[in-house]
């Protein structure tokens, strides 16, 4: 879509339009008539950008398969079987029989608002927009399509009292009896060192899952109380680099220490009486933790600690807030988590930063009165002070200035 508007603080008329690649432009003009020649230009130059005529009829099913398995490669696990799977649940049975050329921006508009009058939450209608604009980006790069109308934001498609988070932490008690339970569990030899470790690592750094069954015993620093994050596991088992791409260190508390190092003296053992992979967390068939049965193993804990529905990801999420409802500075919560930007951070877990009415401007009023009664633009010059100050600079020392050039010009044209 393209517009023209005015601006407020200056005369200056706007053509606000997007390119060929949903990219956003603006151009400017001195009158409104310039802005109109302008706008018309670019409307002009989109319809004769022509459109490639072998796919002419082709529809979003087929384009959206073709598109989906050609990308394959070049996408991750996880994020191929996310885009696959909302493509074949939620957009091939709504767009599927539509001809991609004939996609405008009201069919997605209306598209979206209905899954969110059927239930969708805030962040599944997210994930299959952006399905839906990966698809259609490559159409208009294909030249199926002049521009993609599943770019930028759509107004008034979400229903009144829709709000969905995935957030989900622990609060304390729940979270302090997983923590019992882990332990007594594996005390009593129902669980394997491997998975009490495992949980009881992402509950005590929050961690992210894939990143934990990357770990190799080498990463860990007990006596600095770090470990080394640089590289993470796909749904396949194959290392790959952080989400951020960037290595980080994780502070460890002290009781985390002493389990962790009782888990590597077991571990040596183990590794001993058989072969194993080099990581911290060997899965059964010696190479990394499955996640699926990560899944199976964490809700079989969550059952014996009575505990309702998590996800692993969770754990996550509980290490975030209880240290920002701790009062821990965001700055570090969002190091320790391996946020890019602290923002990131202050987005998801706002909720849980104390909010309090706290009386943080009485500081002002302590300050104040450690300055004592003098008045805050004077400076209290002691006699030792003073006498320093002539033996450095010379002339008069209780004045706002001491320089000695200065006084004397001001002596000579008072004389």
């Amino acid at each position: 879509m393209a517009a023209i508007w005015k601006r407020n603080d200056r005369d200056i008329w706007v053509v606000d339009y997007r390119d060929a690649t949903g990219k956003r432009r603006r151009e400017f003009a001195g009158t409104r008539e310039e802005a109109e020649q302008a706008l018309a230009k670019v409307i002009q130059t989109a319809t004769e950008t022509p459109l490639d005529v072998r796919d002419r009829d082709i529809t979003v099913k087929d384009y959206g398969t073709r598109c989906l398995t050609s990308a394959k490669g070049d996408l991750a696990a996880r994020t191929y079987c996310s885009y696959d799977q909302l493509f074949k649940r939620h957009i091939e049975p709504s767009l599927g029989r539509k001809k991609v050329r004939e996609l405008r921006r009201r069919d997605v508009r209306q598209f979206l608002a209905t899954k969110r009058q059927a239930g969708l939450g805030k962040n599944s209608i997210r994930l299959i927009k952006a399905t839906l604009s990966t698809i259609l980006t490559q159409a208009v790069e294909d030249e199926l399509l002049q521009a993609n109308p599943a770019l930028g934001r759509f107004r008034g498609v979400r229903p009144a009292g829709v709000s969905v988070t995935d957030v989900n932490p622990m609060d304390q008690d729940q979270s302090q009896r997983l923590d019992a339970t882990l332990t007594r569990l594996q005390a009593e030899n129902r669980l394997s060192p491997v998975y009490a470790i495992f949980f009881l690592l992402l509950h005590g750094t929050g961690l992210r899952p894939s990143e934990a069954r990357a770990l190799q015993p080498e990463d860990l620093d007990l006596r600095k109380g770090t470990v080394q994050v640089e590289r993470s596991a796909d749904l396949h088992g194959r290392i790959k680099a952080t989400k951020t791409e960037e290595p980080r260190k994780v502070d460890l508390s002290g009781r985390l220490q002493r389990r962790l190092q009782d888990y590597l003296s077991w571990l040596d053992l183990e590794a001993m009486a058989k072969a194993q992979s080099g990581m911290l967390f060997p899965g059964d068939a010696n190479g990394m933790l499955d996640e699926s049965q990560l899944r199976k193993v964490f809700k079989w804990i969550l059952r014996q600690a009575e505990l309702p529905h998590f996800r692993v990801y969770d754990l996550r999420h509980t290490y975030a807030s209880r240290l920002l409802s701790a009062g821990v500075p965001l700055l570090y919560v969002s190091k320790q988590l391996g946020h890019r930007k602290p923002t990131t951070t202050l987005k998801y877990y706002a909720t849980w930063i104390p909010s309090e009415d706290r009386r943080y401007v009485d500081a002002m009023d302590t300050a104040l009165e450690k300055l004592g009664t003098s008045p805050w633009h004077q400076v209290d010059i002691t006699e030792k002070k003073a006498m320093e100050v002539v033996e450095k600079f010379g002339g008069p020392c209780r004045g706002r200035t001491y320089g000695p050039l200065i006084k004397s010009q001001l002596l000579y044209q008072l004389s």
